[in-house]
């Protein structure tokens, strides 16, 4: 596991950079649709938001940047875990690699949204309380949502496992043969294995006559 988590987290590092890319454009163009004053675009492995100045509060528009990596540090470990669970069946990891990944992908642009609105909550607590240090209530509840879900994100990883592990996608289970229905025993199994059909499926049907 320890080996796996090592091998995929340059793999990870490397694919920050189009991650950002993505969910900075993605984020953008939502979170268009609810506040116009607010632009996000990437900067290499950051995203930075734009927060322009309230009309009728005066000041100057403000700028934040969220790391991606310290939102999406769970994807090598979800790789880790779906690539180490057994039994192995390549198709079936391939296919639960990708629904896992592309879930914490889209969770990554939730997180940049969720950032977009903290800063933009921010900047308007700044301009109308600009002689304190006081957070209104909308923006500590965004503060601590989103530092909680970039804090949990080993917990993401390993619910987002269970799932995928509950869901079939790579519990190597045969696919079911009809009653009468031939293979070649010496063909690749249709179940997606890899092996031969009289070593796989075949032997599991033959198991269950018996």
């Amino acid at each position: 596991m320890l080996v796996l988590y090592i091998v995929f987290l340059p793999l990870w590092w490397a694919a920050l950079v189009p991650l950002t890319t993505f969910a900075a454009a993605c984020a953008d163009l939502i979170y268009h649709f609810f506040d116009s004053s607010v632009s996000i675009m990437s900067d290499a492995r950051v995203a930075r938001v734009t927060v322009a100045a309230a009309d009728g509060l005066g000041g100057q528009p403000t700028e934040s940047g969220l790391r991606i990596e310290t939102v999406t540090y769970g994807m090598p470990m979800l790789a880790s875990l779906i690539v180490a669970t057994r039994p192995v069946r390549v198709l079936g990891k391939v296919q639960a690699l990708a629904a896992g990944l592309a879930i914490l992908t889209v969770f990554t642009v939730f997180a940049v949204i969720a950032w977009a609105r903290l800063a933009s909550l921010q900047s308007y607590d700044q301009m109308v309380f600009a002689t304190t240090s006081r957070m209104g209530h909308t923006s500590a509840f965004m503060y601590y949502f989103f530092h909680g879900y970039a804090f949990s994100q080993p917990v993401a990883a390993v619910i987002l496992w269970m799932g995928t592990s509950m869901s079939g996608l790579f519990d190597g289970r045969p696919l079911p043969v009809k009653e009468g229905q031939g293979f070649d025993p010496k063909s690749k199994c249709h179940c997606g294995s890899g092996r031969q059909y009289k070593r796989c499926c075949g032997n599991s049907a033959q198991v269950s006559r018996a």
